[in-house]
C-alpha cells in the first residue's frame, strides 16, 4: 500500500513538473525576440539596433527597443540615444512566391539621448518658463513602407527592408509656430533592415 503511494506521489509529482515545463517553454516563446533590427538615421542618430517583438493578428503588430549612436560631429563627446518604437502594419500584398509589400508601416516612438547636459525641466540656471520643452525625451511619430523577402531557411524566416518618414512633437510645434518652414526643416527619412527569424 505504502508503495502505491509512493508511486502515485512519483507519478503526482511527475505530471506537475511536466505542466511547468509546458507554461516555462510558453513564457519563453513569448520572451524571445522576433527579429533584429538595424536602422540608419531617423531622429535616433546616425544608426540604431536592437531587437524587436511582432505580435497581434497575422503579427501586425512590433514592438522594438533600439540603442542609437550619435558621431561627435561639432560636441565633445559620442552621444547614445534609447528608443522605444510601436509600429502597426494594417495589412500586405503578396507579391509572388518570396516578396511581400506593406504598403503602410506606420506608430510612434519615444527617444531620450543619455548625459547629464539633457534634462526633463528646465535647469535652475534658466529664468522659470523659459524653456517650455524637455531636452531629454522626445515624441515621434511616422508613416513609410516596408519590403519582406521570404527566406527557404529552417531558422530565418525573412528579411525585411523599410522606410520611414518622420517628425517629433519639437518639430510639429515649429512647423505650426512657422508656416514658412519647409518639409526638409521638419521631416526626417529613415532607412532600414529587419532580419527576422522563425520562434518554436
Amino acid at each position: 500500500m505504502n508503495w502505491l503511494r509512493f508511486k502515485t506521489v512519483v507519478l503526482g509529482i511527475f505530471c506537475v513538473g511536466m505542466a511547468h515545463a509546458q507554461d516555462l517553454k510558453k513564457t519563453t516563446f513569448k520572451v524571445v525576440p522576433s527579429h533584429l533590427t538595424a536602422q540608419f538615421a531617423g531622429a535616433m542618430g546616425a544608426a540604431a539596433v536592437g531587437p524587436g517583438f511582432n505580435y497581434g493578428k497575422h503579427k501586425r503588430w512590433d514592438s522594438e527597443v533600439l540603442l542609437g549612436y550619435v558621431p561627435k560631429f561639432d560636441s565633445e563627446k559620442v552621444k547614445y540615444t534609447i528608443n522605444f518604437r510601436q509600429t502597426y502594419k494594417p495589412f500586405n500584398l503578396h507579391l509572388g512566391n518570396h516578396l511581400s509589400l506593406y504598403p503602410l508601416r506606420t506608430g510612434a516612438f519615444v527617444n531620450t539621448t543619455i548625459g547629464k547636459e539633457f534634462w526633463m525641466s528646465t535647469p535652475e540656471k534658466y529664468p522659470s518658463k523659459y524653456y517650455t520643452f524637455s531636452t531629454k525625451l522626445r515624441l515621434n511619430i511616422f508613416a513609410g513602407q516596408e519590403l519582406a523577402y521570404h527566406l527557404k531557411s529552417k531558422d530565418l524566416e525573412s528579411i525585411r527592408f523599410f522606410y520611414d518618414i518622420h517628425t517629433s512633437d519639437l518639430y510639429l510645434i515649429s512647423r505650426i509656430q512657422n508656416t514658412y518652414l519647409r518639409k526638409r526643416n521638419y521631416l526626417g527619412l529613415a532607412l532600414g533592415v529587419k532580419l527576422q527569424w522563425k520562434r518554436f
